[in-house]
Formats: C-alpha cells, structure tokens, sequence
C-alpha cells in the first residue's frame, strides 16, 4: 500500500512537473502580475490550450505540404482533414476559455501586448494562378476582436485569379490570442501580408 501511494504520488508530481515545463514554451507568458487563484488557473489553461493550438497547427501545415507535394493522395487528404478538424476543435476550446474570463471578470496577469498569432494556415495556389505564373503578396486588412474572433477582412490590393478569395479565407482561418491592454483583451486592426509564388 505504502510502494502503491509513492508511486502515485510521484507520478503526480511528474504530471505537473511534466505540465509547468512544457508551458514553458507557451506562445503566452507566465503570470507576471498578482491574480486570485481562479485567474491564475484560467490564464494557464488559455497558455495551455495556445501550446496545444501552436503544435496543432505546425502538424496541419506539415500535412498539408505533405498532401501538396505528394501529388494529393488520399491517405494523406485523410490526414490534412483529421488535423484541420483538430485545430478547429482546439479553436472553439479557446474561444470558450477566452469566453469563461470574460464572464467572470478576469484579468490577463501579464504586461500589455500585441496579438498572438497561434496558428496562420498556408494559402492555397489557384490552378489558374499557376497556369498564369502569378506571385506576389496580398495584403488583407483584419480585425482581431477581443473575443478572439475575426471580422470585416478586406483585401488591400488585388493579385487576380482566386488569389484574393484564397487570401481572405487564409485570413479568417487565422487563431490567435487577442491584444492585452490593462489585464483585458482589447480588439484592434491589423495587416497580414498572404504570399503567394510558384514553386
């Protein structure tokens, strides 16, 4: 019984042991301002769940690249599809967490920052953009808002060929941590640059 309760307990510290280090390369930073305990376990349950969607999100675009470059097989189109899935989950789990702060009034324990841009997916190349050669960038103008949603995406300039269409829904696939001033997430504007060039 006594091996049995050692055992177990050392497994537990190494769950959490194992869980601190591993937020330690959360895109978000550990608190660095007093907070109650409940804010503390929200702000490190939004660090954990930002880890998770930035490792997701490297997977997704891994596949993808794999599914393009392998001449579109179905096995990995099943595997693109299963890890996009998994990031669109891990999305709602984080708009939920953004959500529960706000409901109950919590504050972000760190400095003010900027967006935290978690997860930004790779921009499709049209069939007709390769047939016509076209490259450059598109910048589209973005709303980041504080509920960690996107709106009123615009394209300011224009590519032709189905580049501009592709460069907004690249946009709206975009999953981030919104903008932090004064412990609350705050919306704001901002430019993201969509590349496109032939390979």
């Amino acid at each position: 019984m006594i091996i049995r309760t050692i055992a177990v307990l050392l497994l537990a510290q190494s769950l959490i042991f194992g869980f601190q280090s591993d937020l330690k390369n959360s895109p978000l930073p550990a608190k660095s301002k007093t907070c109650s305990p409940a804010e503390e376990k929200w702000w490190n349950d939004l660090r954990e769940k930002a880890l998770s969607i930035t490792k997701l999100s490297k997977m997704l675009n891994d596949a993808d690249l794999k599914y393009r470059n392998n001449g579109a097989q179905y096995r990995d189109l099943k595997n693109l599809n299963a890890r996009a899935e998994e990031l669109r989950l891990g999305r709602e789990e984080l708009l939920g967490i953004i959500k529960s702060g706000e409901d109950n009034s919590y504050q972000a324990p760190t400095e003010d920052r900027k967006i935290t841009v978690l997860a930004g997916p790779v921009p499709s190349y049209t069939e007709e953009a390769r047939r016509n050669h076209v490259s450059g960038t598109i910048v589209v103008e973005v709303q980041f808002l504080a509920d960690g949603r996107l709106a009123n995406a615009h394209a300011l300039n224009s590519l032709g060929f189905g580049l501009d269409q592709d460069a907004l829904k690249s946009a709206y696939r975009i999953v981030f941590i919104p903008a932090i001033e004064g412990g609350h997430f705050k919306d704001s504007i901002q430019k993201v640059k969509v590349s496109y060039s032939q390979v």
